[in-house]
């Protein structure tokens, strides 16, 4: 015994999901799994060119902060892309950020 009690069992570092366990990888990679990518037209020529939704259907819109700016995407269909149908998202509008 020590002078503030029992001393406890170490807790083994696969216990409770805890950062780096193989259950917390084991859900990123579903999260993952779950995202779409999705290609994005237009825009300014620094905006990415895949970005990952989670549906097209809840998502018929897409933000991107960009520096100061918000650079905006709307879903305009599916098209041929590398022999894939992918979801395309064309540029829409820039916001700026309030100060």
């Amino acid at each position: 015994m020590t002078p503030s009690g029992p001393m406890k069992e170490p807790k083994s570092p696969q216990a409770g999901g805890k950062r780096g366990t193989p259950r917390e990888t084991e859900t990123r990679r579903q999260r993952r799994s779950e995202l779409i990518s999705v290609v994005l037209a237009g825009g300014p020529d620094w905006a990415p060119v895949v970005w990952s939704v989670k549906s097209v259907e809840g998502e018929p819109k897409v933000k991107i902060l960009c520096g100061n700016a918000y650079e905006h995407f709307e879903f305009s269909g599916f098209h041929l892309v590398e022999g894939e149908q992918r979801p395309v998202y064309r540029w829409s509008c820039r916001t700026y950020v309030a100060e």
